[in-house]
């Protein structure tokens, strides 16, 4: 029995204490909740509400391991059942804000009923939520700012005005509807006296939400957005030109008496324009302001007397580019200065120097610009000789003006430093002295002429490896009579040169039985090049005849803007087949050959070939154009005039192809050129006389074939 009552009272005490231990878990879970990972349900007994009339203190004691709280309030009931977020809900913290207590919510609305909850979240998990206990909070029907009336709003002035009911007021607070940014403005002691205060410098048409606070607490708002005065219309692209921005208003009855205009940046009190509004704009609401700076951004405002009654902002366009030039005389091989009409081009930033001609200039470039003062006048240094830049002027991102050009020819720089010769001796002491690449210079106007006397040096020997010959070293091309001249027996190349180049010359020798180059070297030529030189009177320009130029080579011979006259019965290029020296490539480009006694091209070489004419002009030649040793040359002819020459060839004229070839009445018919009806002296001036300028009754027809040089 006694064993019995002691089972008994075991069990009872087991029962009781398992009772104890369920009810503190049931009435702790907040504090013992595992599915929340240690984390602790906020208890509902420590939530406390403090309500205003638009805010609501919110404080709960602190639960361990939170990283951050979540509240959410509602204006009906909240259960576990309900989702977040549903019922149009209220949620403050999702962005981790709300990391202690107390918490301020606002945003509420006066005199409303609202229902809330909090949990705590940490380490990735979530608390229960947890209910105040007591159920809901209510704001109060606090609102002591008045009404804003039209008489309040003064352009972008608003003046607020309150009752403050005996209780204390620190600070305003606007922010423009739409957007996040809210504004502080604090309160005066006079203003608070004066139970009013004006807030400045607004958004002219914008709307705006006005709080007024004590502290923390929010003691009233607009009961709407609250809009400034804007009387101004926005202005159209029609509006504006380069020069000047028309305006237009809507007064709603309200007098306006004046304007004033000013550029955004930069403006200077002198700058300001400020004028009244006459009869006839008054009428029509509409003024028009002259004299503006194109492309710049400007404030306009409109006024009765001091009041401001409208504001907006406005762009002039921007103007037609203006037209810059090349300064004269300063285009040079690495310089140049460029002008423009600094009234015209306006505002400017900097400049862009493009390699190139370039045509679509970028509006928006990606390189950096230089900056740029608007004094007209802009000089460039540095550049490289022979080479076509386009230079565009900006304002910001608008091209303003643009200007090509191209550098004059340069000595290149490997050529170390020019020498200068005025007279047979110092040709001959810097042939003798110099190695390499050699860069020989001839002032303007000299005369060295070596032509009549064979004491004079004509080889060019063996140590130099490459030569120019140049009249003037700026890269100034000379008139004709100021060419210097350089006079020879027959020049000789002895050893490898990589190029000979002739530049601005006058090059002659003393008639037709003496050559220009009488090549007796059996090395190779690179390139022989002959620009801008009037080549005159000798046997021939290139004669390679003798038997000790047998096994030479000569790669490429050109004639580029030259004029060639009175050349004896070695031809221009003369290959004879019996010295076996080979030439590979001649072309003749912007040139005029007149009077030729012998054939024009002499190739007797057994090698092909290939011969390029373009936009050339020949005239007088009595014998074959071209007496050639080979079949099988190529050789083509384009946009060129041909006069009083003998056309055929030989062996035959099955290699030549012509495109714009015209040759008149006394010429052969050839499969390659069109020959017209005309004589010489009905398609030239005076071709005589060596005028191969176009009769102006042709000029349409034929101006845009031969030398370029007599179309000017």
């Amino acid at each position: 029995m006694k064993r019995f009552n002691h089972i008994l009272t075991s069990g009872v005490l087991a029962f009781l204490l398992g009772m104890i231990v369920f009810s503190c878990t049931d009435g702790n879970d907040w504090e013992t909740n595992t599915a929340s990972a240690r984390l602790f349900r906020v208890n509902p007994k420590s939530i406390s509400i403090t309500a205003s009339a638009l805010t609501a203190s919110v404080t709960w004691d602190a639960t361990p391991e939170t990283e951050y709280y979540i509240i959410e309030i509602s204006k009906s009931p909240l259960t576990d059942d309900i989702i977040m977020g549903s019922q149009g809900n209220l949620i403050f913290g999702q962005d981790q804000s709300i990391r202690k207590a107390p918490y301020i919510l606002s945003g509420l609305e006066s005199d409303t009923e609202y229902y809330l909850r909090i949990k705590a979240v940490g380490n990735g998990k979530e608390s229960y939520w947890s209910y105040p206990s007591d159920e809901n909070f209510e704001t109060t029907d606090e609102q002591i700012l008045n009404e804003i009336t039209a008489e309040d709003i003064n352009g972008g002035t608003i003046r607020t005005t309150w009752d403050a009911a005996g209780l204390p007021v620190t600070h305003l607070t606007y922010q423009k509807e739409g957007e996040t940014d809210v504004v502080r403005r604090d309160l005066t002691a006079e203003e608070i006296a004066a139970s009013s205060a004006t807030i400045t410098g607004l958004e002219l048409g914008s709307s705006y939400i006005i709080y007024i606070y004590n502290a923390e607490t929010v003691r009233g708002m607009t009961s709407s957005a609250v809009t400034t005065e804007q009387i101004m219309n926005e202005v159209t692209d029609e509006d504006c030109t380069s020069e000047s921005i028309r305006v237009t208003w809507n007064a709603n009855g309200k007098n306006v008496n004046r304007l004033i205009c000013y550029l955004k940046e930069g403006t200077t009190e002198t700058e300001v324009i400020n004028r009244p509004l006459t009869m006839d704009e008054l009428n029509a609401g509409a003024a028009t302001i002259d004299g503006l700076q194109q492309f710049s951004q400007y404030v306009i405002r409109i006024y009765n007397e001091d009041i401001l009654r409208g504001e907006i902002e406005a762009s002039t366009k921007l103007g037609q580019p203006v037209e810059s030039t090349i300064e004269e005389g300063s285009l040079k091989a690495s310089s140049v200065t460029i002008l423009w009409n600094a009234e015209e081009i306006g505002t400017i930033t900097g400049y862009i120097l493009y390699k190139g001609e370039v045509t679509d200039i970028p509006q928006e470039p990606t390189e950096e610009q230089k900056a740029l003062e608007n004094n007209g006048k802009l000089s460039l240094d540095n550049l490289n000789p022979s080479t076509t830049y386009t230079l565009a002027i900006y304002n910001g991102k608008n091209i303003r003006s643009t200007c090509t050009f191209t550098t004059l020819k340069g000595i290149p720089a490997d050529y170390g430093t020019p020498i200068t010769i005025n007279n047979a001796d110092e040709w001959a002491a810097a042939l003798e002295n110099a190695s390499g690449k050699v860069a020989i210079i001839i002032p303007q106007n000299t005369d060295i002429d070596m032509s009549a006397n064979t004491s004079f040096r004509t080889e060019i020997p063996e140590a130099i490896t490459s030569l120019i010959i140049w009249g003037g070293n700026d890269g100034i091309e000379y008139a004709e009579d100021e060419k210097p001249i350089l006079g020879t027996r027959g020049l000789t190349f002895t050893g490898n040169k990589t190029e000979i180049q002739f530049f601005n010359l006058n090059i002659q020798s003393n008639g037709t039985s003496n050559y220009i180059i009488r090549q007796k070297g059996n090395g190779t030529i690179g390139k022989l090049v002959f620009e801008s030189c009037n080549i005159r009177n000798a046997a021939g320009i290139f004669c390679a005849r003798d038997a000790d130029a047998t096994g030479g080579v000569c790669t490429s011979i050109a004639f580029e803007d030259c004029v060639i006259s009175n050349i004896g019965n070695y031809s221009v290029i003369f290959a004879d087949g019996n010295a076996d020296y080979t030439i590979h490539n001649i072309s003749c480009t912007n040139s005029t050959i007149n009077n030729v006694t012998g054939n024009i091209f002499r190739m007797k070489q057994t090698a092909s070939y290939s011969l390029t004419i373009s936009q050339s002009t020949f005239y007088n030649s009595s014998q074959a154009i071209i007496r050639s040793g080979v079949s099988s040359a190529d050789i083509r002819i384009s946009n060129t005039l041909i006069s009083q020459v003998n056309t055929s060839s030989t062996p035959s004229q099955s290699y030549i192809t012509g495109e714009n070839v015209y040759t008149t009445s006394d010429c052969y018919a050839v499969t390659w050129a069109t020959r017209t009806t005309l004589a010489s002296n009905q398609l030239f001036v005076n071709p005589s006389g060596g005028d191969f300028s176009i009769q102006s009754e042709y000029q349409s027809t034929y101006a845009p074939y031969g030398d370029p040089r007599w179309k000017e």
